[in-house]
């Protein structure tokens, strides 16, 4: 009975580090911009159950885009492929402290992550006013 009770054990210590594992967010460095240069951001990344990218992204010290000069509309996350293609992947809203949160899914794995400051929310493509990035980064 007590090799069963290590047996069982070491199984379901086995099993729960598989869990943690397949489903361990990581932190992807960001870079900042000379645009907004006090600017800090936290990135962390997981592949979800469809391959997809789950991006959760923290910044700080970053002033309404409205009291840049010239002022924006708004702060766009983008996602863009190695090849160079861009995708919005939403608004990034900054309250009255000067932080920011953001949580999206990109529809693949193996990207990066733009921040720009936009004249309107409907942009296309990212504007030259990049306020924060990463490099290129793989969610696993």
């Amino acid at each position: 009975m007590i090799t069963l009770t290590r047996t069982t054990g070491l199984v379901a210590l086995v099993g729960a580090a598989a869990l943690t594992l397949a489903g361990c967010a990581h932190t992807v460095a960001v870079n900042r911009s000379t645009i907004v240069p006090g600017a800090t951001g936290k990135l962390t990344v997981e592949k979800d159950d469809s391959g997809n990218a789950k991006i959760k992204l923290e910044v700080a010290h970053l002033a309404p885009s409205s009291q840049l000069s010239p002022p924006r509309a708004a702060y766009v996350v983008w996602g863009q492929t190695r090849d160079g293609r861009a995708f919005m992947l939403g608004q990034l809203k900054v309250d009255d402290e000067y932080n920011g949160a953001f949580e999206g899914t990109a529809p693949v794995t193996s990207l990066r992550v733009i921040v720009s400051a936009e004249e309107s929310t409907a942009a296309t493509q990212p504007s030259s006013q990049i306020v924060l990035s990463t490099d290129n980064f793989e969610a696993d």
